[in-house]
């Protein structure tokens, strides 16, 4: 009976704490956005490039946004080609405008970018403040569309809400901006480390920033 009081000191390198247990929980925390740069990239040409940018971003945003904290993913392919199957239809349906607008915007900055006449760079700042908008708000957009209680939330209610975050929790706006920017930089500086870690870091920088900014907003639960 006196013993039932009585716990065993932990061993360093037990299942329940110790060196080992921090060094693999690390090792997961840096090869899950390569496994997942991976499979974004095979998500989006399986999709046509059109068709599987969106549900590859849901899908990605899904599994990393997790990474760090218990709910961490023990399976990051097989979630991550769950998660983009389930979201293939319903993603295009409702983030079809992001489609379309961002097409139109890559488009016009690159004709901005190579004119010569002295209002162009005025407008080329202009259409990449949107543009950055826009991204971030699909960023939210497909927040929203991993929640299971939004499932049938109508795709005009989902985009007015993710147009509206950035201005609503300007936080993680300045945050994501800030984070975006260095990774960019690193891209630049270091392309195969871009190359490997660019699309999954960003997926989880914009994943969890999203997530946190709905929270911290309170126009969602945690639970979703």
């Amino acid at each position: 009976m006196g013993d039932q009081g009585l716990r065993r000191p932990r061993r360093a390198g037990s299942d329940d704490g110790g060196w080992s247990h921090v060094a693999m929980r690390w090792l997961t925390r840096l090869t899950q956005p390569v496994e997942i740069t991976l499979c974004w990239a095979v998500g989006v040409l399986a999709g046509g490039v059109i068709l599987g940018w969106l549900p590859a971003g849901v899908a990605a945003g899904a599994v990393l946004s997790r990474l760090g904290t218990r709910e961490a993913s023990a399976a990051p392919v097989t979630d991550f080609f769950r998660s983009w199957r389930r979201h293939l239809w319903r993603a295009n349906a409702v983030g079809w405008p992001a489609t379309v607008a961002l097409l139109i915007m890559a488009l016009n900055i690159w004709v901005l970018s190579r004119g010569g006449e002295p209002w162009m760079p005025v407008v080329l700042g202009l259409t990449l403040l949107l543009a950055a908008w826009l991204v971030l708000a699909t960023g939210y957009l497909m927040a929203l569309l991993e929640r299971p209680a939004l499932s049938g939330a109508p795709a005009s209610s989902l985009w007015r809400l993710a147009l509206a975050m950035p201005a609503l929790s300007p936080g993680t706006s300045a945050a994501w901006v800030v984070t975006v920017g260095a990774l960019l930089v690193v891209a630049v500086a270091v392309p195969p480390v871009g190359l490997l870690f660019g699309p999954g870091a960003f997926a989880w920088v914009t994943g969890w920033l999203t997530r946190r900014g709905l929270e911290s907003a309170r126009v969602v639960g945690s639970e979703g």
